[in-house]
């Protein structure tokens, strides 16, 4: 045999040992420390059925504080600290009600001592900084006055001139945005967000363009017409006396098809107390039979909104709605009140917007 043939297959021979090397799951490229870390945190503060006893606020605590002195830069930072930021809206026993205001002060302080320790300028004192402003923020949503927004604000305004902020911004001056709406300050929520899209971090920009969005559909009753699956016509304004709540989803996305069986229950408990749940499929034109097979296996009786543009739908667009699992809520009056309402929090809300004890 010559050498040329013999080398061809020495070289064939080389490439599928490595594509088995490759594909063996053993052998995959190991995650880094920092999602090692992160993964860590979460699990112990996402933990199921765990009570949040003080020793295991305790715990969480000290995790989520270890992982940003070990990685401020990690681009998994920010979620760290709106988890931490959140977890004492895990504490919901009216017997620790004081333990929940404690976890805010505990948080404050220890970012507080942190980012004092921390080297000025460097990604730790930006991060801690950060934090401040995070925890902040998330009190101010428990208990919205001006006094706790007008903190949250000094706290982005002291974020905004440290080294890499900008990662942090976005999220900091979209919760003070929905904080001036909260306490029914739209005018000032309308021109913070016409000031941001001057921001030279696009980010931050691109934020306010959203946010503005949102303030506009706000305005005025949902006026809007669509053909459903079904072939029927639906007219939100034939609907005004009626609690409306949209879930986008696709036959492609596991989780938003097992949420839309979850709200199939919602809709039988809640369907004659004034309340309606429109599907709005986000599946392309490919996708129908798809669809109508899983519209009519599992028996949905409630208006589905099929147009086959995939992710490009009218009202999503208007919402700042692009993926499946999402949503939003209109009252009897066909004004909007919320995007994001989870399928699992929905029968809580329609009972404070229906009357219902």
């Amino acid at each position: 045999m010559s050498r040329y043939p013999l080398l061809a297959l020495t070289l064939l021979l080389s490439l599928f040992v490595a594509g088995a090397h490759a594909a063996d799951p053993k052998n995959a490229a190991e995650k880094s420390p920092a999602d090692v870390a992160a993964d860590a945190f979460f699990k112990l503060r996402d933990a199921k059925d765990a009570p949040p006893t003080p020793e295991r606020q305790a715990k969480v605590l000290e995790a989520g504080i270890a992982f940003l002195k070990d990685y401020p830069a990690s681009g998994r930072a920010g979620g760290v600290m709106n988890s931490l930021a959140t977890f004492g809206a895990t504490i919901k026993d009216k017997k620790q009600a004081a333990q929940r205001t404690a976890w805010y002060s505990r948080l404050q302080y220890e970012a507080f001592v942190q980012a004092s320790k921390a080297e000025a300028g460097s990604p730790a004192a930006t991060a801690f900084t950060a934090l401040l402003a995070t925890t902040a923020g998330a009190f101010a949503k428990e208990v919205p006055n001006g006094e706790n927004i007008a903190a949250f604000r000094e706290k982005i305004d002291r974020l905004a001139p440290l080294p890499e902020s900008t990662r942090f911004l976005s999220d900091q001056e979209r919760t003070f945005i929905q904080l001036l709406k909260m306490i029914r300050k739209v005018d000032l929520a309308e021109k913070h967000a016409n000031a941001l899209l001057a921001s030279k971090d696009k980010r931050v920009a691109g934020m306010a363009k959203q946010e503005l969005k949102l303030i506009e559909i706000a305005k005025q009753p949902l006026e809007l017409t669509f053909t459903a699956l079904d072939g029927k016509q639906v007219d939100l304004a034939q609907l005004r006396g009626k609690v409306v709540y949209f879930y986008f989803w696709a036959t492609t996305g596991e989780g938003s098809t097992k949420d839309l069986l979850e709200l199939k229950n919602t809709y039988a408990e809640f369907k004659k107390e004034k309340f309606e749940l429109i599907a709005v499929s986000l599946d392309t034109a490919a996708d129908k039979a798809q669809v109508e097979k899983f519209v009519k296996s599992n028996k949905l009786i409630f208006p589905v909104w099929y147009a086959g543009t995939g992710t490009e739908n009218e009202l999503g667009e208007r919402l700042n709605i692009s993926k499946p699992s999402s949503s939003a809520l209109f009252d009897a009056n066909g004004m909007f009140v919320a995007t994001g309402v989870r399928s699992g929090s929905l029968g809580g809300q329609l009972k404070k917007m229906l009357g219902i004890k």
